[in-house]
């Protein structure tokens, strides 16, 4: 009983303190009759900015120049002694390349740079022709990359779009066709994450 009791008187004068603490925060002794201000006060937060990165790329191939398999052109005279044609190969079978040119472009709107892998020619699967020889570029490579910026001009400027381009000649085709506008194949573009960020998120 007496724990009791002296529980019970403890959590009164828990209870008394706190509303004296309360009491003195907010009402000030006045010593006449006057004014009292209560400040009142408020936390202050300030949260990391965030950036929701896009990716929007174009890219386009463009043909140039004449790329045309010829067959072979013959001549057959008739021959009235043997009765028969006689037949002579006036011009051979082959390619016709002038100026074969395959120009890529490619466009970057997005907010971060990028980088374009921009492979050699690889022979269409299902063609009789095996293989494509060139090269980028007015030297001797099979490959290009191109480094293009990020588009975005800070958080708060208006960005323009950023275009690298790669020329690959054809120098040579091994194989032949049979029909016009035939796919003979095919190069192929991979994209890839520039390795720098250009917008910081900080102001």
């Amino acid at each position: 009983m007496k724990k009791l009791i002296s529980a019970v008187l403890t959590l009164i004068l828990v209870l008394t303190l706190s509303m004296g603490v309360f009491a003195a925060e907010q009402t000030p002794d006045l010593t006449q009759p006057g004014n009292a201000t209560g400040n009142i006060t408020a936390n202050f937060e300030d949260p990391e900015d965030t950036i929701v990165h896009k990716y929007d790329i174009t890219i386009a191939w463009e043909q140039s120049g004449t790329l045309i398999y010829k067959n072979s052109q013959d001549t057959y005279t008739w021959n009235s002694d043997n009765l028969k044609y006689d037949v002579t190969t006036d011009v051979e079978a082959g390619w016709t390349i002038t100026d074969a040119k395959v120009s890529i472009t490619v466009t970057n709107k997005s907010d971060l740079p990028i980088v374009a892998n921009c492979a050699a020619p690889v022979a269409q699967a299902d063609s009789t022709v095996t293989a494509i020889a060139g090269h980028y570029g007015d030297g001797t490579d099979t490959t290009a990359s191109l480094n293009i910026e990020s588009a975005a001009n800070g958080l708060e400027g208006t960005g323009v779009e950023k275009t690298a381009n790669a020329v690959y000649t054809i120098t040579g085709v091994t194989g032949t066709i049979a029909a016009d506008a035939t796919t003979i194949g095919s190069i192929t573009v991979t994209i890839s994450a520039g390795s720098t960020s250009v917008v910081d998120p900080e102001p």
